[in-house]
């Protein structure tokens, strides 16, 4: 189906939505055809279908046709974010988890501001989809020599200590004294 839709773009781009002969046999392969009627269906939704395609004539697509195209290539970013996270092993997880939430410029956005290893846990368990726990994390992080690298840049980041709720409104209270 990916090459499908991705040829169909390339006709729509570039040949002002006229079919080419390698669209046409793509849309009649039984390959796609087995993929059209083996994908998941939504119930009570519209019938997934594909537009009829002639080599050389306007395709007629339908907004429909758009959300399947994007179905179909976010299925295949998970597929391939799955087996790259299981090719990476989880050192090197924590370690790029580390890196994007404690080194980089700018850093990805993580809600928990505890510590290092909070925070790189967060990103392990909400972007990566990995489970651990707070000990397996300072673990990972030390087998990547990251551990004193990631206490180094949460200091730094965050020189007033814990960025949670709670802390900072402890340090509120303090100032009005």
């Amino acid at each position: 189906m990916a090459e499908f839709f991705d040829t169909a773009r390339n006709c729509v781009v570039h040949r002002s939505n006229v079919a080419s002969d390698q669209l046409a046999r793509l849309r009649n392969a039984p390959a796609t055809l087995a993929a059209l009627t083996g994908w998941p269906k939504r119930t009570g939704k519209w019938a997934l279908s594909l537009p009829p395609v002639v080599e050389g004539q306007v395709v007629e697509w339908q907004p429909r046709h758009a959300i399947f195209a994007s179905d179909v290539f976010y299925r295949c970013a998970r597929a391939l974010d799955r087996i790259l996270v299981d090719r990476m092993g989880p050192v090197s997880l924590a370690r790029m988890a580390a890196h994007w939430c404690l080194i980089a410029d700018p850093a990805a956005p993580c809600p928990a501001k505890l510590n290092p290893e909070t925070m790189v846990r967060r990103q392990l368990t909400n972007r990566y989809r990995s489970i651990t726990t707070i000990p397996e994390t300072v673990t990972l992080l030390k087998q990547t020599d990251m551990w004193d690298k990631a206490r180094a840049a949460w200091s730094k980041q965050y020189p007033d200590g814990p960025q949670t709720a709670a802390a900072r409104q402890r340090r509120a209270r303090r100032a009005r004294r």
